[in-house]
């Protein structure tokens, strides 16, 4: 299979750095999370907190298992490619830097986590 070279039209967002060599479709509307599919079956999904090193919190993990499970119950996917937006404010690339400590123990996180279960 030969990959085209991206355009602008067929770039949906950029999420790592480097040559984009496919063309990417955004799928849902996330908040947390970017979430894309090529045409040659490869998910991508992004943890897209970069001023937070993309650490997640009750709503990121929420928005990952919608992510999955679409990606399960389609048959057109082969491969996931899962990675975190960068860099941060200071210039430095982060996967996940683990939960979000700035939000422990809040009422949202309380009430998010029930809504989870």
């Amino acid at each position: 299979m030969i990959l085209k070279p991206s355009t602008p039209k067929n770039v949906s967002r950029r999420v790592l750095p480097g040559k984009i060599i496919t063309s990417w479709v955004a799928v849902g509307e996330y908040k947390d999370i970017l979430f894309d599919i090529s045409p040659e079956g490869i998910a991508r999904v992004a943890i897209n907190r970069p001023e937070k090193r993309n650490a997640f919190r009750p709503q990121t993990i929420s928005e990952l298992c919608d992510a999955f499970i679409r990606i399960r119950e389609n048959p057109h996917i082969g491969t996931v490619l899962f990675t975190g937006v960068g860099p941060s404010k200071d210039g430095k690339f982060a996967f996940c830097s683990g939960g979000d400590q700035s939000i422990r123990g809040s009422g949202d996180t309380l009430v998010m986590m029930a809504s989870l279960v």
